[in-house]
């Protein structure tokens, strides 16, 4: 019995000493990112690849993947790895890529993995990767989009890839569609970066004019910022005139209509916009705020939509449709969108974000997500400075204590518990008060520091003459 203790002191080190391949490769990615590729490579040499074979696919592409590099920043020989087909192949071209030899070496290695795994996404990633640094796009954009199909895990990575390629095929109206699931909690804020800018360089290629209307447009933002109005709408009239088949002119004659005041002109050049141009974003953004102040606000629902099917990371199209749906009273589809604008401005960790989510979805009667929020609010803050969570967590127990669920005794503790200690922080709190009547909570109005001081005892009425003393 004495050597058991040692013995179990052993078996956890040892257990211990087992780390997974994919934690230790995530380090070395973080530090192959941050330049440190000497510690990165040290890193990548403490991973016991005797059972490599036994590895998730991933994981065994990911591995050889960075050894190559290492390899190629070290100047040494890439040495030999017992593999089969296709990593056997794969890891070769990882090599001939970093050794600087030809493309069409790497892209052989590919092509044979593939006959033999024609079902591995990274395969198909790789190769289209390297005929899209080779600028080939008709037969890179194919290939990424096949492995952006077969992708298991996170594709982030691939659907980026892929917006470039199109991006460079010219093939703009896709791009869209492509970038859109990058809209979810986890997003690397990186990736929204790389996104947001692909999706500039998008707009920047459906908006190329002549020269000389460019330097006319420049001239029109010049008179705008300095509030010259009138100047930029005369010029801007004249070149609508002599070059009606450009959108973004009538764009910006919509834009300078509104700054005067011209509603109506302003509606109707955003349509005649959109008829040259049903896929701008902005146009219909544009639209959609000058139709919620008017008569016909249900309208820019759908015009919000359009335009985010054109631009789906647009976080000022997002805030405008909450709004809207909170003045409606549509607070899930409300709390829904400000959940997505949290993820596009990268504002997780934002109280003030994270207390407007919380009321939302209180208000849709999504309950058990409103007290997760609110909890994560009374965390950050604590009672005193979160007061606001402490009531709101009061106020949904209670809410759920009268549902008459098999929890219904522990929501109703919850909530007498929260509510006693919001009357010990506000005890003049009405809505504390009125939900300690319902909990059953005394109330008890605590004298404040400078009450409990007063010593009452012995005190006496001032009597008129007295009195006299404080005239």
């Amino acid at each position: 019995m004495k050597f058991i203790g040692p013995l179990l002191i052993l078996l956890i080190a040892f257990s211990c000493s087992k780390i997974p391949p994919e934690k230790t490769l995530r380090k070395v990615q973080g530090l192959m990112r941050s330049e440190s590729h000497k510690e990165a490579c040290e890193k990548l040499q403490t991973i016991d690849t005797k059972k490599i074979g036994k590895w998730a696919g991933d994981t065994i592409y990911n591995y050889l993947r960075l050894r190559a590099l290492c390899v190629h920043h070290s100047g040494q020989k890439g040495g030999t790895i017992a593999l089969a087909s296709p990593y056997r192949e794969y890891y070769g071209a990882m090599l001939s890529v970093g050794a600087g030899k030809s493309l069409e070496k790497a892209t052989g290695f590919l092509k044979k993995a593939l006959a033999s795994r024609p079902n591995h996404a990274e395969l198909y990633y790789r190769l289209g990767l390297f005929y899209l640094l080779d600028e080939r796009f008709d037969l890179a954009c194919p290939l990424i989009h096949k492995a952006v199909e077969l992708g298991r895990t996170s594709t982030d990575g691939y659907r980026l890839s892929l917006a470039r390629c199109l991006l460079g095929n010219g093939k703009i109206a896709q791009i869209p569609q492509i970038l859109a699931p990058l809209v979810y909690d986890g997003v690397v804020l990186k990736d929204l970066t790389h996104a947001r800018q692909i999706m500039e360089n998008a707009r920047l290629f459906k908006r190329l004019m002549p020269p000389q209307i460019r330097s006319t447009i420049l001239v029109v933002k010049s008179f705008l910022r300095k509030g010259n109005g009138g100047k930029a709408l005369d010029m801007l009239l004249e070149q609508v005139q002599a070059n009606p088949q450009y959108p973004l002119l009538h764009y910006l004659l919509a834009v300078v209509h509104l700054r005067l005041g011209n509603k109506a002109d302003s509606v109707s050049q955003l349509r005649q916009c959109l008829k040259l141009d049903p896929t701008d974003p902005d146009a219909w953004y544009l639209l959609a705020r000058l139709y919620l102040n008017s008569t016909h606000a249900n309208l820019a629902e759908g015009f919000l939509k359009k335009s985010l099917r054109y631009d789906p990371l647009s976080s000022k199209a997002r805030t405008l449709l909450r709004n809207y749906y909170i003045k409606t009273e549509a607070f899930s589809l409300a709390a829904d969108y400000h959940q997505t604008v949290i993820w596009l401005s990268g504002e997780k960790r934002s109280v003030n974000q994270a207390k407007t989510l919380g009321e939302l979805l209180e208000k849709a009667n999504r309950n058990d997500e409103a007290l997760k929020t609110w909890k994560k609010v009374l965390k950050k803050l604590g009672p005193d400075a979160g007061i606001d969570a402490v009531k709101a967590l009061a106020r949904i127990h209670l809410t759920l204590s009268l549902t008459g669920s098999e929890k219904t005794v522990y929501h109703r503790k919850e909530a007498a518990r929260l509510v006693k200690l919001g009357l010990k922080l506000r005890p003049m709190d009405s809505e504390l008060v009125a939900m300690g009547k319902q909990v059953g909570v005394k109330h008890e109005v605590a004298k404040s520091p400078f009450e409990s001081k007063i010593r009452v005892k012995g005190a006496k009425h001032v009597n008129k003459d007295d009195d006299m003393l404080f005239n």
